[in-house]
């Protein structure tokens, strides 16, 4: 919404605002009749008159004031974010056929008044240039130069003068056609936002010729050049076409040497932590050797022979005796292959970034299993958006946090800007989206710990885990800290650990009881509401006993 203030006294002013917001450029006329009222002030935009509520309305005294005219004031309200073209002021109230000059005949008189010299020719020039198959407006910065600034002034003139003298000037038939046809084009693209479309892809007729480029200048073009393969790989089958339908038939031809070695070793990655081919981004001459070449090549005949079948090749490796071997290590054996090369025990890593979110969710009773959908928008700290969206020609400035069952749904649904990760898990090394990662790198930080301390999903999630505690029919305090910590590690707890988990309890059971405000504050924390049936002090007690479940490093290892 737009805010106009008459006064420039916070306590002593006018002010009105839309009750529609108006994004864009446009023509904004403020008229005021005088009589110290804030329905005496209306607000017109493009020349129409806007339906406005009135937000303050406490002027008295004279209207001088020894203030200077301002647009915007954060101090006053919100600051002003745009630009402005031009401002006038008149010492009378204007009437709406005025208002309407000033929006639609002024501007065009002047511009008819000095026309720009050489717009014909330049686009002509222009649309002489586009005709290349080559030719990209966006690659070769064409409006980046002074001529290409030029250019599109001229065509922006030339679209204004057509639109106005087919709304303004023509014959009534003529205004009518048009304003039909610009109803029909805006139904258009309404039904068009409506209907999913997927982007599809598909051959020329006729291959257009293409070329190495000297220096890349796509107006410098050197030898001819044709689609092929490598001579080290197999050739390409006598039969298939010379496109992207034959290159796919090539990559998954059962005697193509790479794609089911490079997909199962990415497999056995995600679940060793390390690939049989160590350098899973690299199986050329400077990668690494596979640890087990005979291991590696029968994997990918099994993934050949199964029809590319993923999930026969998933359960595959996760039922194999070599994932199933106990991660526990030896220090003869640590010190022999301590990156366990040799497969002489089960994998030991920390989650993936987005499995971490999803466990505790998982584990506190929160994650919604929902299958598809657009993009989901968790807890995200507030303004990160606008700080790496430099001005406002810039999408996505805005992060709109989502509600309801959005902020408990799978984290592979996360919207993701391509220049920011979500930052929770950019914290546990998940990349940004700027270049292609095959390997992540796994990180131990303070700032994990300070994340799932303190980030509301997981603040969220220990309350819940905490609810399903004290929901156990069993009321003993041990048999909830066993039940809770199973639920998060797999395993029942220690007497030692059990131990620490009570006395945290008895000790944060006392500091609430004593500070029941701070029991609220902290179950207040995210959008789900705290059990109401359950005491608040005991609830937040066992919260932080639950977070300090949720932190242990073997809830967040796999092993």
């Amino acid at each position: 919404s737009h805010r106009w203030t008459e006064n420039g006294q916070e306590a002593n002013a006018l002010e009105i605002e839309t009750t529609e917001p108006r994004r864009g450029s446009g023509h904004v006329t403020i008229t005021y009749d005088g009589e110290g009222k804030a329905s005496g002030l209306k607000l017109y935009w493009d020349g129409k008159l806007l339906e406005t509520k009135v937000t303050r309305d406490a002027l008295s005294g004279p209207i001088r004031t020894s203030r200077p005219l301002e647009v915007g004031n954060r101090a006053l309200g919100r600051a002003f974010s745009g630009k402005l073209d031009a401002l006038r002021l008149y010492d009378r109230v204007l009437s709406t056929d005025e208002i309407k000059t000033l929006h639609l005949h002024e501007p065009m008189r002047g511009r008819l008044r000095f026309p720009l010299e050489g717009c014909n020719e330049l686009i002509r020039a222009y649309e002489e240039m586009k005709k290349d198959p080559d030719y990209d407006d966006v690659n070769n910065n064409f409006f980046q130069s002074k001529k290409g600034k030029k250019t599109r002034a001229c065509m922006g003139r030339r679209s204004d003068t057509r639109n106005y003298f087919l709304t303004q000037i023509a014959s009534e038939a003529d205004r009518a056609a048009h304003a039909k046809l610009k109803k029909l084009k805006g139904e258009q693209e309404k039904l068009t936002k409506a209907v999913s479309t997927t982007m599809v892809m598909e051959e020329l007729e006729t291959p257009r010729d293409t070329f190495i480029l000297k220096r890349g200048d796509y107006r410098n073009k050197t030898e001819k050049v044709t689609p092929g393969t490598p001579s080290i790989l197999p050739p390409m089958p006598k039969d298939a076409p010379s496109n992207r339908l034959g290159l796919a038939r090539w990559l998954t031809d059962p005697g193509h040497p790479l794609t089911a070695r490079v997909t199962v070793n990415r497999y056995w990655q995600k679940y060793f932590g390390t690939g049989i081919v160590k350098t899973s981004e690299d199986f050329g001459s400077q990668g690494e050797m596979p640890s087990h070449p005979k291991l590696l090549d029968w994997l990918a005949r099994e993934f050949i022979r199964t029809g590319w079948d993923a999930k026969a090749m998933q359960r595959l490796i996760v039922t194999s005796a070599a994932y199933r071997q106990s991660s526990k290590v030896t220090p003869g054996l640590l010190k022999a292959d301590p990156q366990n090369r040799l497969l002489a025990r089960g994998p030991r890593i920390r989650l993936p970034a987005e499995v971490v979110r999803d466990n505790a969710l998982a584990v506190s009773g929160l994650l919604v299993r929902d299958i598809g959908g657009p993009s989901i928008y968790p807890y995200q700290p507030k303004g990160l958006w606008k700080d790496v969206a430099f001005g406002g020609g810039y999408t996505a400035q805005e992060y709109e946090e989502g509600t309801g069952k959005d902020l408990y749904r799978r984290s592979m649904y996360t919207i993701w800007k391509r220049t920011l990760p979500p930052p929770s898990l950019g914290t546990f090394d998940a990349p940004d989206r700027e270049k292609c990662t095959s390997r992540r790198a796994r990180t131990n930080t303070p700032l994990q710990a300070l994340v799932l301390m303190n980030d509301p999903t997981y603040v969220e999630a220990a309350r819940a885990l905490a609810q399903r505690m004290l929901r156990e029919p069993n009321s003993d305090p041990a048999a909830r800290a066993r039940y809770g910590f199973r639920l998060a590690t797999g395993r029942h707890p220690g007497s030692a650990e059990t131990a620490v988990l009570l006395k945290t309890a008895r000790e944060q059971l006392a500091v609430y009881q004593a500070d029941i405000k701070s029991a609220r504050e902290l179950l207040e924390v995210g959008e789900s509401r705290p059990d109401q049936k359950l005491d608040t002090a005991e609830l937040a007690a066992w919260t932080t006993v639950a977070s300090i479940i949720l932190n242990l490093d073997e809830t967040l290892t796999k092993e």
